[in-house]
């Protein structure tokens, strides 16, 4: 690389940098991600020769792309920049292009660096060698799920018994007291937590105790799950360090303790996520059992019902294991098969038991947000399409209620006004409408998708991360502290990772997400199938919410991303099994079946 081009690209690096210092998401992992950009452009400029152009296209479009997602996100910087009270068209024009060419030429520039640097030196950096054989790898099971199972049990007595619960808990409790379903929330969730409820309430009448005993299940199934991937991480061979630094996050991470007594949805999905893809690494890296295999069949089916974008999720998933693994014929069986299972309990199962599937106005989240902010803003929109729209919401009420990252407000406006119906029945009618309003205010709908998606792709922002109370109900449901010094001390615990910039880290969405992105990439280039897999259905998941996320920053939505951290890591930074040897033990794996 030439000093001037080193030059330049340092440059554009610091200019969107300091760009960003007006952003309304966090700071500190712009900082830390430019940072290692400027690092990995120093160590690629002092390569001897110049990469091939034909090498670099890949990472470019890769950097480009994100560097575009950064820059939209980040719309509120060069959108309405501050300026001077008189100023000419052409300064205002000017002064937004020059904003917008510093972010998105600073993030690419800082992208492609760091994608250059991981491609030149994807096996030179692996994790330590593998430790031997460890003598008694059950205790990396038993430590741990002890461990976890007194820290979570100890904060949820003194401080959230008999759980943490929000409007969706409170929802799904009532459907079990009234016997009328919904698979608004997963039904195969409502259905778990009345398998430990019901007997208890029948034989006590003591709802809040009924309460207690799923959750007292739930400490102990997600404690069980993240001992066993400790267990299999062990199984691997991995260093000792690593499965002590992996039992200390599960045991202490304020996400995995609040989350352990959560009754939500997003929790049980998370460990079975991590099920399936602890199960998958099993039986292709280690040694394929009877208990694996069936583990990994009820893993997919769960995958796919445990939250209403599972299935599309795993979709991608089954598409990634069959390109990747094609020796693997009986497991992308398993898999597909689970699909078709899923659409059969959904479509024909569920119908003939009275379970209303979830309305059509949970599905245009993203759709309806678009047409909102295009009201909102004047856009331009036809006589005739405002007409069809004022079929299904009140246009002046949703202009008032309009929220930028929640779709919930005009979700519930299209249900009050209660003609969900008309869109039923005039589907063409309004895909018509969509694509036409898309035309005449592209730029509109692209901020507005931003906005309502910008979360789990840019930097991280403040937002709902856990719940800590018991929403207000009818039901008798009260939260009980059980020790009030054990409460204030939780409560500075978790007012750290709100408010520290460091701390924050560890909760920030974005900046895990671009970390994950780097580990798909590294593993990618390296022709680690294993670790690459370990990736995927985090990654699934985030594109299924960029389809149809109701919440711009929903941390319970990404949880399994943060229940498969250890492994992803531990597999990214350990050393490739060769292709050979790798197509070998899945030949040896299928004389064992």
């Amino acid at each position: 690389m030439s000093k001037r081009s080193f030059g330049i690209c340092l440059a554009f690096i610091l200019a969107g940098l300091l760009m960003l210092i007006r952003t309304d998401a966090y700071y500190m992992p712009y900082i830390l991600l430019s940072a290692f950009g400027i690092f990995c452009l120093f160590c690629n400029g002092r390569r001897p020769d110049r990469p091939a152009l034909r090498s670099l296209a890949v990472p470019a479009l890769i950097s480009a792309f994100c560097g575009m997602m950064i820059t939209f996100a980040n719309h509120r910087i060069w959108a309405d920049p501050m300026m001077p009270d008189e100023r000419s068209a052409l300064f205002f024009r000017a002064y937004k292009l020059y904003i917008i060419l510093a972010i998105f030429a600073g993030s690419t520039l800082c992208i492609l660096n760091i994608l250059v640097f991981i491609k030149d030196h994807a096996g030179s950096f692996p994790l330590s060698e593998k430790a031997g054989d460890i003598k008694k790898p059950y205790l990396f099971f038993v430590f741990p799920f002890i461990s976890m199972i007194i820290v979570y049990t100890v904060v949820w007595l003194c401080c959230y018994y008999p759980a943490i619960m929000s409007v969706d808990a409170i929802d799904q409790v009532s459907q079990i007291l009234s016997g009328v379903y919904s698979n608004h929330h997963p039904i195969a969730h409502t259905l778990l937590i009345k398998l430990f409820f019901s007997p208890v309430y029948a034989s006590t009448g003591d709802i809040n105790r009924a309460v207690a005993a799923y959750i007292l299940f739930q400490i102990i199934f997600m404690s069980a799950t993240f001992a066993f991937t400790v267990k299999t991480m062990a199984d691997l061979h991995m260093p000792r360090y690593a499965l002590v630094i992996a039992s200390v996050y599960y045991t202490l991470s304020p996400f995995h303790i609040m989350f352990s007594f959560s009754i939500w949805k997003d929790v049980v999905f998370g460990a079975f996520v991590t099920l399936f893809v602890v199960f998958f690494v099993r039986l292709t890296s280690i040694r394929r059992t009877v208990f694996d295999l069936v583990g990994f069949a009820v893993c997919c089916l769960a995958f796919c019902l445990f939250r209403s974008n599972g299935l599309f999720a795993f979709v991608i998933v089954t598409a990634a294991v069959f390109f990747a693994f094609k020796e693997q014929r009986r497991l992308f069986a398993v898999m597909a098969c689970s699909i078709a299972l899923a659409l059969i309990i959904k479509h024909a199962v569920f119908p003939m038991f009275s379970v209303t599937a979830p309305d059509t106005a949970e599905m245009l989240s993203i759709p309806a947000q678009q047409v909102a902010r295009t009201l909102v803003e004047g856009g331009d929109i036809t006589e005739a399409d405002r007409e069809l729209i004022s079929n299904i919401i009140d246009i002046d009420e949703a202009v008032r209620q309009y929220d930028t990252g929640i779709s919930d407000p005009i979700k519930n406006l299209i249900r009050d006004f209660g003609n969900q119906q008309f869109i039923s029945e005039n589907k063409g009618a309004f895909l018509a409408m969509y694509l036409r309003t898309l035309i005449r205010n592209p730029l509109t709908f692209i901020i507005a998708f931003a906005d309502q998606t910008k979360g789990y792709y840019n930097s991280g922002y403040q937002f709902m991360i856990w719940y800590w109370e018991v929403e207000t109900n009818e039901l008798g449901l009260v939260r009980q502290i059980g020790n009030a010094r054990v409460n204030t001390a939780v409560g500075e615990y978790l007012w750290l990772f709100y408010n520290d910039p460091v701390f924050s880290l560890f909760v920030s969405i974005g900046f895990n997400v671009w970390i994950l992105l780097l580990a798909f990439y590294k593993n990618a280039v390296s022709k680690n199938r294993t670790a690459l897999i370990t990736t995927v259905p985090s990654i699934a998941v985030i594109i299924s919410l960029l389809v149809s996320t109701p919440a711009f920053s929903e941390f319970r939505y990404v949880y399994s991303l943060f229940t498969l951290w250890p492994l992803i890591i531990a597999m990214t930074l350990s050393k490739p099994v060769s292709p050979a040897a790798a197509d070998t033990k899945g030949e040896h794996h299928e004389d064992h079946l």
